[in-house]
This record gives C-alpha cells, sequence and structure tokens, in this order.
C-alpha cells in the first residue's frame, strides 16, 4: 500500500478530527483501528497518512510538533505490532 492509497482509505472512511471535542480523539481513534483492521491495512502506512485527515486545531497541532512525533510514532507502531502480534498468537495464527 502507497501513502497515497492509505490517505484515499483514510478518507473513504470519511475520518476527520479537528480537536474542537475533548471526546472525539477515542471515536476517531477507533474508527482508525476499525479501519486498519478492516482491511488489513498496514499500520505504518495509516500513521502517515494521518495528516490528510486532521482539520483545524489537531492539524496546526501536528505540522507544529511533527518533529517531535517521530520517536513518538515509532513507539505507537512497535506498540501495535506487538499487540497485533500477541493477539496472533493466542489466536494461533
Amino acid at each position: 500500500m502507497t501513502g497515497l492509497q492509505a490517505t484515499k482509505v483514510l478518507q473513504s472512511w470519511q475520518l476527520s478530527f479537528d480537536g474542537e471535542n475533548r471526546k472525539e480523539p477515542w471515536n476517531f481513534l477507533e474508527n482508525v483501528r476499525d479501519c486498519r483492521a478492516s482491511n488489513d491495512n498496514p499500520t505504518d502506512k495509516l500513521l502517515n497518512a494521518m495528516p490528510a485527515v486532521l482539520k483545524g486545531k489537531s492539524q496546526r497541532w501536528f505540522h507544529e510538533n511533527k518533529r517531535d512525533l517521530d520517536p513518538i510514532s515509532e513507539g505507537l507502531r512497535s506498540s501495535i505490532r506487538e499487540n497485533a502480534s500477541q493477539q496472533n498468537d493466542s489466536a494461533g495464527y
């Protein structure tokens, strides 16, 4: 999957996040998780495409903190991979 394809997947799910509502991040992240799982979309590609669905405050925050997010993103990717691996192991895959 290319970055453009990942962006199109996120947009086809009509995902967006503007950072205005405090409850919204959890719903947004659950929807991203569902999107990833539904088509076995690669997590790293979806994370890289995330700026395409950020709006307003969240988009500004992302651009202002992008440099600091690289280590955090890698930690999230590792955590997600480990979690998926453990789930696959427990499911007998």
